[in-house]
């Protein structure tokens, strides 16, 4: 079987260019849109999928020896069609798009294929195949403006126009871009954009389910999130999205079938630690601990959830020693207020000022705002009271103006 023989990454890169007219590929063979992306197990033609019979009667003689490999037969069959050598090199841009993306498909920052990156984009500075990894990859590498104008490009030289596959793939990138650079409107017109021609993508009503839900649209928001978890029931990232736009009654039993279906998803542990915590659920401990092994143990969020938990369970002082030693029990701002307010709590004022110093250097204007020793009782700032201490000549002072008696 394929799947045995080979990774279906591998095995759609492979399909991709013999089907779509590469050299040496058969004459006879069907034609198929490999389109920006590798190709899935419902891509492939029936006879491909059933056994490896027929991708071998694809693949060009010298090559058959490496199908068994779990990997790189791809890379192989792809420089079979594009050399280093100039006079063996591509002249199809979707093969040059293609190689590039398997090799940064490994590791963005490969030089091998950030060259011919570099390569395709100046010999197709309008190929939207292109210009789409292009965009991917600077997306990948947090260089968010090279990202957003080469998805740009990319939607505006598709050959397809406004409905093809590769303006649909860049409006569905440029708009979770958009998003997380604080442009949720922009955002939203892309997201609108590609669910106009794939309307029951999971991936796209995600994205316009959060989209609606900081727009304050929140019943659109669900709704949008709902038609995710029905059209894709086994996808966790689905079910995470929908928890996010749903109170939090609702938000836990979604998150606990994001991590049935996954066990080993870090973002929904942590947010089914946060939900359970704020509903007082008895899993509340457990749901944080697990939180805590799979993601990260210094994630601020989850060591606050677990310090509100001994807090009600009446245990102050386990709750400030938690906080004491936790990382950026220092430096973190939310910790040190909460160390404030649990000092507060727990009667332990000496640590009051120090804390309220902290929390003031690393911005809390509230905290530069108050006085040293606010909320600390009269008694621990002057145990002396109204007395004068005795050194500054008062009448109880027992030091008088004149030298003699």
């Amino acid at each position: 079987m394929i799947g045995g023989a080979l990774g279906m990454a591998a095995i759609g890169a492979v399909v991709a260019i013999a089907l779509t007219g590469g050299r040496g590929a058969p004459a006879t063979a069907p034609a198929i849109d490999a389109g920006p992306a590798p190709l899935t197990a419902d891509d492939l033609p029936a006879a491909v999928a059933a056994d490896d019979t027929a991708l071998r009667g694809l693949l060009p003689e010298p090559y058959l020896a490496l199908l068994p490999r779990p990997s790189g037969t791809s890379l192989v069959y792809l420089h079979h069609f594009d050399r280093e050598d100039e006079a063996k090199q591509t002249d199809d841009p979707a093969v040059a798009a293609a190689y590039a993306r398997e090799l940064l498909s490994i590791n963005t920052s490969r030089q091998d294929g950030m060259a011919r990156l570099a390569r395709a984009r100046a010999r197709w500075p309008d190929d939207a195949a292109v210009a789409l990894l292009d965009g991917e990859v600077a997306q990948a590498r947090g260089q968010w403006d090279d990202a957003d104008a080469a998805f740009g490009r990319a939607i505006a030289h598709d050959p397809a126009g406004a409905t093809g596959a590769v303006t649909r793939r860049a409006r569905a990138l440029r708009a979770h871009l958009r998003r997380l650079r604080g442009q949720p409107r922009a955002a939203l017109e892309d997201v609108a954009a590609a669910l106009a021609i794939e309307p029951d993508a999971p991936g796209l009503l995600r994205e316009a389910a959060v989209l609606h839900h900081l727009a304050g649209r929140d019943a659109e928001a669900r709704d949008l999130a709902v038609r995710a978890t029905t059209g894709a029931p086994d996808d966790p990232e689905a079910w995470v999205a929908r928890a996010a736009v749903e109170p939090d009654a609702d938000a836990y039993a979604s998150l606990g079938q994001a991590v049935r279906l996954d066990p080993g998803h870090a973002a929904a542990w942590k947010q089914l630690c946060l939900v359970a915590t704020r509903l007082d659920r008895p899993t509340a401990a457990a749901d944080c601990k697990q939180a805590e092994q799979i993601g990260d143990r210094e994630d601020p969020a989850i060591i606050l959830a677990r310090a509100d938990l001994l807090e009600r369970r009446g245990d102050l002082n386990a709750a400030a020693g938690l906080l004491m030693v936790a990382p950026g029990a220092d430096s973190v701002l939310s910790i040190v207020l909460r160390r404030i307010d649990l000092a507060k709590k727990s009667d332990d004022w000496m640590s009051l000022r120090p804390l309220r110093e902290r929390a003031c250097a690393l911005g809390d204007t509230p905290s530069c705002d108050a006085a040293p020793d606010e909320g600390v009782p009269d008694v621990l700032v002057n145990p002396f009271g109204a007395r004068d201490s005795g050194v500054s000549g008062g009448a109880d002072s027992g030091v008088t103006d004149g030298a003699g008696p």
